[in-house]
């Protein structure tokens, strides 16, 4: 941080200036500040009109000093919050070209104005909004602060990267140590000097969010058992984390071609659906154009073409030397699984991996290549393994074959577990998200369905897409979020049953009643 401060340039020295000059103005004018606190102690409003619109004006007398104070308080703004509503009185922009500020922090204007007021009156901290008297910190010491202004952003990255509780007293000092690790590649990342604060805060949030998942990835279960499904309540995240785990798993093959979690050359996807069967998992006779007739050939499969790969990329190396592969089968439930694995039951099986689990597929007397590694016959290497993802109750599936389900163990992830992991994104909305997610599930209990009918934190996502104004969610956020996407879903679970409206009241009820308490 000392040394990014220095270079010439940095952007946020204008952001200090503006915070000198608004309180060298507020100490040559002390008497403005307690008319302009009766004006704006209880003011709701937009500061914008409030300048134009006499009649909004308590104190006329003095409006051409306080609007003078007013515009010192939102140029600072403007170097604060980027998402700060009426920036200022004349809609032009402080900071000119750059529009960068400190933080994405969403609060109104006229809390920013309420506060800043409070401080230049010498008010206790306790006394002032959270995040604008970390901003206020970070102007007046930008080499010991961060500018990380929300409470609940300081909150995750002490539990996830810092690895403990809150502690306002020692939480900058504790990320500048934190800080002491690889990260050489942050200047070269960016266009020009002043984007540097941003890309150290953007660094931690990014390792923030990988901690949070981090805790819920644990690959134990997959490496004994090779075969795994994970399943809970829709909107869990399970998909997200399946490849959180398959990452994990294979993060110290070498080489490690590409990191990106669509790109990594040792995970397989696939979703399975109704239509999906034998010939699109293992092996089928496919059309080919051939001397202007169509003729059919054996192809592979998605996974057997990816349990080739697994072999034919390690057939050189030792057994404790091969790299390992993850397969994922999202959605594993949807399709008909005798059907789309047939004889690989058997090879699947953790105590038959390995060419002492080998099996004749269905087109095995095609296979004529005699280089190819399933020539007699099929089998699944020890280094892959099988992630699935399931909903148990998604009612448009068939139950699952109990001789599928004992190769497998199942790992349930419930609505709590992922809740924070998922929900941090929503900044300052996290907890009404939580709050009106637990309502709906604990009234869920209430009627009497498990936590495989709870309510994942996924869907709480979708509140992003009906923000109001300031990008902040209003009483219509969730309004609709319950209109257009939850409503639909809970009342499926009670299609049907003679108390199904009046369940749905219940739950609408709960999830109204709500709030930030």
């Amino acid at each position: 941080m000392d040394k990014i401060n220095e270079i010439d340039g940095f952007f946020f020295k204008a952001g200090q200036v503006a915070f000198n000059k608004l309180v060298e103005f507020a100490n040559k004018n002390t008497y403005l500040l307690n008319t302009a606190w009766e004006e704006f102690k209880d003011y709701n409003g937009s500061i914008s009109e409030w300048i134009k619109d006499d009649d909004k004006k308590k104190n006329k007398k003095d409006k051409d000093n306080i609007i003078k104070l007013l515009n010192a308080i939102n140029e600072f703004v403007s170097y604060c919050d980027v998402n700060a509503l009426s920036k200022d009185s004349k809609g032009v922009d402080f900071q000119g070209k750059d529009k960068k500020a400190i933080a994405k922090a969403f609060v109104f204007q006229y809390n920013w104005v309420r506060n800043i007021i409070k401080y230049l009156m010498n008010e206790s901290s306790e006394n002032i909004a959270y995040s604008v008297q970390k901003a206020i910190d970070y102007f007046k010491s930008p080499n010991d602060k961060f500018n990380i202004l929300s409470k609940e952003h300081r909150k995750k990255i002490s539990l996830h990267y810092l690895k403990k509780e809150l502690d306002d007293s020692s939480f900058d000092e504790d990320l500048k140590t934190c800080l002491n690790i690889p990260w050489n590649n942050i200047q070269s990342e960016t266009e020009n000097n002043v984007d540097l604060t941003y890309n150290y805060t953007n660094k931690i949030y990014e390792k923030t969010e990988r901690s949070q998942w981090d805790c819920k990835v644990d690959t134990t279960l997959l490496e004994n058992n090779r075969n795994l499904i994970l399943t809970g309540a829709p909107g869990t995240g399970k998909t997200f984390l399946a490849r959180q785990m398959a990452e994990k798993l294979t993060k110290n093959n070498t080489p490690q071609i590409n990191d990106e979690k669509e790109n990594n050359p040792y995970i397989g996807f696939v979703q399975f659906h109704p239509s999906y069967d034998y010939t699109d998992f293992v092996e089928g006779l496919r059309p080919k154009a051939c001397d202007n007739n169509i003729v059919f050939e054996r192809v592979n499969g998605v996974f057997k073409e990816f349990c080739k790969k697994a072999i034919e990329n390690e057939k050189d190396k030792k057994e404790d030397d091969k790299n390992k592969y993850v397969f994922i089968i999202d959605e594993i439930n949807r399709g008909e699984i005798s059907k789309i694995f047939g004889e690989l039951f058997f090879s699947i099986d953790p105590g038959y991996r390995g060419k002492k689990g080998i099996v004749k597929t269905q087109y095995q007397n095609m296979i004529t290549d005699n280089n190819d590694p399933f020539k007699e016959g099929f089998y699944v290497p020890d280094n892959v393994y099988i992630i699935g993802t399931m909903n148990d109750i998604d009612r448009s599936v068939e139950s699952m074959d109990f001789a599928f389900r004992r190769r497998f163990a199942f790992q349930e992830i419930t609505a709590e577990d992922t809740m924070d992991s998922i929900l941090y994104q929503l900044g300052d909305d996290e907890t009404i998200a939580i709050n009106k997610m637990r309502a709906i599930n604990n009234t869920l209990d209430k009627l009497g369905l498990n936590s495989n009918y709870h309510i994942g934190a996924a869907y709480f996502m979708k509140a992003q897409n009906y923000l109001g104004r300031g990008n902040k969610a209003t009483d219509n956020t969730w309004k609709h979020l319950w209109d257009l996407h939850l409503k639909g879903t809970l009342f499926e679970y009670f299609r049907g049953e003679p108390e199904a409206n009046e369940n749905l009241k219940r739950l609408k009820k709960a999830y109204d009643n709500a709030g930030e308490n």
